[in-house]
């Protein structure tokens, strides 16, 4: 981490987690455990569910047991990625983080006139799937079991889920036995619905990355669906899952094809497998979907012996369907998907699912159409398609708008020369009824941000990546600078356009707050991966050896030994070093760095301040804000890689990208050609060879 102004860049590409994936037909969501994303298990009315599947059997740990005094629940632990679901309705009253559970979920109910709380803790942030302030019902999928905090062993050995009960409330009131709770509770899915592993219901969904994306809508347009969706699943696949079922249900859906073609004996090996049960095939369909045209032969081809729900025919008439990628689900994509798959339910073979009947929702106009062009736009012949379909959005939207400003030929970040990035000038900003534009601009834009492939938003000192939590940027002097008289906002971008090029509608609606900013000092996709591997502790000063450890730990690119190589790279393991450039402490993180990457850390090596909180001299703080900055790297290098723009090492390109900066690596499509960065990423691994050796 030099001197590098492409370093300070870098911390922009790195913080944002991209909520869609660029051009990729195989890809992943960081889900621990992987798999499904869909978990059903609902339960009879009145009824309370345990909180995984099995819990019973699979106890570790009781509630204050002579050995544990103070443990105020129990554990159970059947592995990284196990569904986890509600007690009880009610309202969830804490979802984030919290000690010594790293993420945790509370939920308040009310049972025979009593306020009681349930506690789930060890979560991953990714793991968590509702937010405080949400009505939840008993056996309803809350969370994934993980491993997060303090777990013994550290790691995927440790996962498990720890589950209280509080009489009186968690802030207020008592912990109690969970033990006769569980007791009288039943297993969740019992209700009937999808729950049940044999598919028992009456619909079984088969999907890969699209049902993914659309998995709340499907469930809502077919209740009681059951959801077997993964990213980057093949149709072969999807057969060997339908085979393992033996499922009664009455409609199985096989809506796959995306990520490849597949053969008249996949589809023969599905309808037997699917035995009395009526199957639905769907046609594939987008600019990026090379299997198109193969796939959506053999489905029509087999069209009087299955249901056909022709996506393709959806998309012909509406192109807005499709996300910007050219793969993937708009907004208005998702909804008319999981319609067309709840028509299919009701259609016979040798029909296709209707497409007359397509629900309007987010990411269509009322009088559909394209986005007109304005003049408020400048500079639009350097601006790439996202940024332009963005600012003709805004200028229709909100004719209060004058001026959206954003290309300019040079600048420290790359956003503004790259032309993806727009600021919206605010007129009178100063005021209350400039703010509530400026704020009423930024939900319009919040609220469709995948639409617009937003990478993140400035409004009034406030960074808010797309996904993630945000920070309180520090003060840089003066209004504009501190984006009180504009909203800046960067997109993906896309590519500059072409000729006759079109930006689809304006969409509509859009009116949710993004969360409040809390710290940026957040965690990679693959945060707390467990991986502790054994260092030669006698060549590193003690001080260090616990910090390095805990931050090997982060994820698995970024193991224990090539942390303390890169430290030892950068500073020698001092506390005091300093680049000419002004980089400080063990890790050498600049100043503006720092202030969004860094943070105060807790003994367990948990992020315990806001974003630039702590200090890049003090050893756990830097050593941590290390392992989490090369954590985000390795997430931002394996999508780039996926998406074809970049090549090379793996961890070669994440040492470049944290001694250089992403925007050269990206810019180069791999390690940069500079003399100190081709020769930092040769040497840190090997003095991770030298750390590597097993302390005696």
């Amino acid at each position: 981490m030099r001197t590098t102004v492409a370093f300070v860049i870098s911390l922009i590409l790195f913080i944002v987690v991209f909520i869609t994936v660029l051009g990729v037909e195989e890809d992943e969501r960081c889900v621990p455990g992987g798999g499904s994303t869909s978990a059903d298990g609902g339960v009879p009315d009145g009824a309370y569910s345990l909180p995984e599947k099995n819990a019973g059997d699979h106890i570790t740990s009781g509630w204050r047991t002579p050995d544990r005094p103070t443990h105020a629940g129990l554990d159970i632990a059947q592995g990284a990625g196990t569904p986890i679901y509600a007690y009880a309705d009610g309202v969830v009253a804490k979802a984030g983080p919290a000690s010594g559970f790293g993420q945790w979920v509370v939920i308040d109910h009310q049972i025979d006139g009593k306020l009681y709380s349930t506690v789930y803790g060890h979560v991953f942030p990714e793991g968590i799937h509702v937010k405080a302030g949400d009505t939840v019902k008993a056996g309803q999928h809350i969370a994934d079991e993980g491993y997060n905090g303090e777990v013994y062993p550290p790691g995927p050995g440790g996962s498990h889920l720890h589950f209280e009960v509080w009489e009186g409330g968690r802030d207020s009131g008592h912990d109690v036995d969970p033990k006769p709770w569980l007791d009288k509770a039943v297993e969740p899915g019992s209700a009937g619905g999808s729950g049940d592993s044999k598919g028992s219901g009456g619909v079984v969904l088969i999907g890969d990355s699209l049902s993914v994306g659309a998995d709340e809508q499907i469930k809502k347009a077919i209740p009681g669906v059951e959801i077997d969706a993964k990213v980057g699943r093949q149709f072969a696949e999807g057969v060997k899952i339908l085979q393992g079922k033996r499922t009664t249900a009455k409609t199985v859906i096989m809506a796959l094809g995306t990520n490849g073609p597949f053969s008249q004996a996949d589809v023969d090996a599905a309808v037997k497998a699917a035995g009395d049960a009526k199957v639905v095939l769907t046609t594939v369909a987008g600019p990026k979907v090379t299997s198109a045209g193969a796939v959506n032969r053999l489905v029509a081809a087999n069209a009087s012996k299955v249901s056909v729900a022709d996506w393709a025919a959806r998309v012909g008439q509406h192109p807005d369907y499709v996300g910007a990628d050219g793969i993937h689900l708009s907004d208005a994509g998702r909804s008319a998907f999981a319609q067309m798959l709840a028509e299919s339910v009701g259609s016979k073979p040798g029909k296709g699912a209707a497409s007359s009947s397509v629900r309007k929702g987010p990411g269509t106009t009322s009088g559909g159409g394209e986005v007109p062009d304005s003049e408020v736009i400048q500079s639009k012949d350097h601006l790439q398609i996202d940024t332009i379909r963005l600012a003709r959005a805004v200028a229709l939207r909100f004719p209060q708008i004058k001026t959206i400003g954003g290309w300019r030929p040079s600048d420290p970040y790359p956003d503004h020369p790259s032309g993806r990035a727009a600021d919206i000038m605010i007129p009178n900003w100063d005021t209350d009824e400039g703010k509530q534009l400026g704020d009423d601009i930024l939900a319009y834009l919040w609220g469709n941000r995948e639409y617009f492939q937003v990478e993140y938003f400035i409004w009034r000192q406030k960074y808010i990546p797309a996904q993630g939590e945000g920070n309180v940027m520090e003060d840089r002097g003066s209004p504009t600078q501190n984006h009180y008289d504009h909203i800046h906002v960067t997109t993906i971008g896309h590519g500059y356009p072409a000729p006759g090029q079109k930006y689809g509608p304006a969409p509509e609606g859009g009116s949710e707050v993004p969360g409040g900013p809390e710290g940026a000092a957040g965690d990679g996709c693959d945060a707390i991966a467990g991986v502790d591997v054994g260092l030669a502790a006698g060549e590193i000063p003690e001080e260090y050896v616990k910090w390095i450890q805990l931050a090997g730990r982060l994820c698995a690119q970024a193991p224990a030994p090539l942390i303390a190589g890169l430290i030892y790279q950068e500073s020698k393991f001092s506390t005091t070093a300093v680049s000419s450039a002004g980089a400080t402490g063990p890790a050498q993180f600049m100043p503006g760095t720092w202030a969004v990457a860094g943070a105060k850390v807790d003994d367990n090596g948990e992020v315990a301040g806001p974003a630039g909180s702590g200090s890049p001299n003090a050893i756990p703080d830097a050593v941590m804000a290390a392992g989490r900055y090369l954590c985000s790297t390795a997430k931002q290098v394996k999508e780039w890689k996926s998406a074809g723009k970049i090549s090379g090492d793996d961890t070669e390109l994440m040492l470049a990208a944290y001694n250089a900066g992403g925007g050269n690596v990206l810019n180069y499509g791999g390690v940069p050609p500079f003399a100190e960065t081709q020769k930092y990423v040769k040497v840190i691994p090997e003095h991770a060879t030298r750390f590597a050796q097993k302390a005696k």
